[in-house]
């Protein structure tokens, strides 16, 4: 499966997530986790509703980090970010996807570099400046206390999936 091809499925899943969680999240901290029969989600949510990620299918057993802002962005575009952690700084590349579901559309930024995560699950707070097409920037806070165990949560495998990985077992 080509990665474009897989992210744009991953996408779709993320859309349909929503609806299909099998319990409610899971609280750690700032951060939670939603578990259903073919997905695993660690996510977080700043005070201006906008969300900070990382998405798993089972069956794949493949992972994406994500953030959701307010910002509008071109379809398939790349957008450089400036992201910024009490442990540094740097520049990622995300791409810009569209999701549909629910009465809701939502533009959606994939980070191109998943070792974005370890970021997520080192620091304590993180900070994203996001270029407009204005010239300006429009800057996201999420809190990253208890990341680290809501991205693990989300990332080990449930009992009676069998592991793809060579790691035994978590993706």
């Amino acid at each position: 499966m080509t990665e474009k091809w897989h992210s744009q499925w991953v996408l779709t899943c993320i859309a349909l997530a929503a609806d299909a969680a099998v319990a409610e999240p899971r609280r750690f901290d700032d951060w939670a986790v939603d578990k259903g029969t073919w997905y695993q989600e660690a996510y977080t949510r700043n005070t201006s509703d906008e969300v900070l990620g990382v998405f798993c299918l089972l069956e794949t057993q493949q992972c994406l980090a994500y953030f959701v802002g307010q910002n509008r962005c071109t379809v398939g575009n790349m957008i450089p970010v400036l992201v910024n952690a009490d442990t540094g700084a740097a520049l990622h590349k995300t791409s810009c996807q569209l999701l549909e579901g629910g009465g809701e559309i939502l533009y959606i930024n994939v980070f191109e570099d998943f070792a974005i995560v370890g970021t997520f699950m080192a620091a304590r707070s993180l900070g994203i400046a996001v270029p407009l097409e204005s010239g300006k920037f429009r800057a996201l806070r999420f809190s990253l206390i208890g990341s680290n165990e809501a991205i693990q949560s989300a990332r080990r495998l449930p009992d009676g999936v069998r592991s793809r990985a060579r790691d035994g077992g978590v993706f």
